[in-house]
């Protein structure tokens, strides 16, 4: 269910490679917006109310808060580990957004989940 800008979106800037930094971006989100964005290894699909939480547990939740442009930014530091290399990371991010109100009362809409495999690329 998305606000009056639609869906927000999860992506990436930069690869998830061993050894280097990759920022979660969520965009398309209300300027300013409180936003939570949940990472995590797993793949769920819990519901809550009409939306899902596609990140299974454990799981870790980041408070982030959109810039004027409507855009938010994690920067995540892969480690250099080979250990590392196919592990899958999850993420997706619910954003609060008063133009949309999911059965769950809260003024919230959330990304469609995003998902990325460690390596060397």
């Amino acid at each position: 269910r998305g606000g009056s800008l639609g869906l927000p979106e999860l992506n990436s800037i930069g690869d998830a490679a061993l050894g280097t930094s990759m920022t979660a971006t969520l965009t398309n989100c209300p300027p300013n917006a409180l936003s939570v964005l949940v990472m995590g290894f797993t793949k769920s699909n819990t519901p809550i109310a009409d939306l899902f939480n596609y990140i299974g547990a454990p799981n870790y939740n980041f408070v982030l808060v959109a810039n004027g442009l409507g855009s938010a930014q994690l920067p995540i530091a892969i480690p250099a580990s080979s250990g590392l290399i196919n592990v899958n990371l999850m993420g997706e991010g619910f954003v609060f957004d008063s133009t949309t109100t999911s059965t769950s009362g809260f003024p919230l809409t959330h990304t469609t989940g995003a998902h990325w495999v460690l390596g060397v690329y």
